[in-house]
């Protein structure tokens, strides 16, 4: 389970207004959608928040693709009139890999999007020991 969180939305939409804000969503759902590559399904779970579930894939494969869609999106330059736009986002992974029940696997994604924040936004990681937790994030 990958929560994907666009970074400084409420900016977004304060600066360019909700129908750009719109626009951002629309052009992130599709890096998101587009990058699992049809190996799962993506949904809005409300506000500037999606999930991209991946069957079968371990924590390394949520890793790799959080990367991806976190590339691609921080990659994409969105009109905005006059200017270009660049946004990005926080992502937290986790899986059920020792059986845990989908609850704790939304918490643990969501704890690891909390640090993903917490640690300066535009970054994957991956849960697990929260001292220990994997960070990628490019410069």
């Amino acid at each position: 389970m990958l929560l994907v969180d666009v970074d400084h939305f409420k900016n977004i939409n304060d600066t360019h207004g909700h129908d750009f804000g719109d626009i951002v969503l629309k052009a992130i759902a599709a890096c998101v959608s587009e990058t699992p590559g049809g190996r799962g399904q993506v949904f809005r779970l409300g506000g500037e928040e999606f999930v991209a579930l991946v069957p079968g894939a371990s924590s390394r494969d949520g890793l790799k693709l959080a990367e991806a869609i976190r590339q691609a999106v921080a990659g994409l330059s969105i009109d905005a009139g006059s200017q270009s736009v660049r946004v990005t986002v926080s992502i937290g992974i986790a899986d059920n890999g020792d059986g845990q029940e989908k609850p704790h696997v939304v918490s643990a994604a969501d704890a690891a999007l909390y640090l993903a924040k917490a640690g300066g936004r535009n970054r994957s990681v991956l849960s697990g020991d929260v001292s220990g937790a994997q960070v990628c994030r490019s410069a």
